[in-house]
């Protein structure tokens, strides 16, 4: 892979990570997924665990909730990995910064 293709692999993951910020800073998103989370923790709460038909339904509730925690995380996994690559990217322009000095 070239230099130019890494920086703009990182260029790609910074811009991801920044879209995913939005994301989580968005205020209609983050009231969905509470909203989410608070029906299916009070229907978790109201289950009844008498017949096995209860228990599949809680069981499918935890997977529900699962999923709404798993789709988050992975927003911010994107937001951790766009400022790891905001960061290299500063750490290149900084060296050509400082190679710029050094022929001038």
């Amino acid at each position: 892979m070239s230099e130019k293709d890494r920086e703009l692999d990182l260029l790609k993951v910074s811009r991801r990570g920044d879209q995913a910020q939005a994301i989580l800073d968005n205020p209609l998103f983050k009231e969905a997924f509470q909203l989410q989370r608070d029906t299916l923790i009070e229907q978790m709460t109201e289950a009844k665990t008498v017949t096995d038909e209860d228990k599949e339904w809680l069981a499918e509730l935890n997977r529900r909730l699962k999923a709404v925690n798993y789709a988050e995380r992975n927003l911010e996994a994107a937001i951790r990995g766009g400022n790891k690559a905001k960061s290299k990217l500063q750490e290149l322009v900084d060296k050509a910064k400082n190679t710029l000095k050094m022929a001038g």
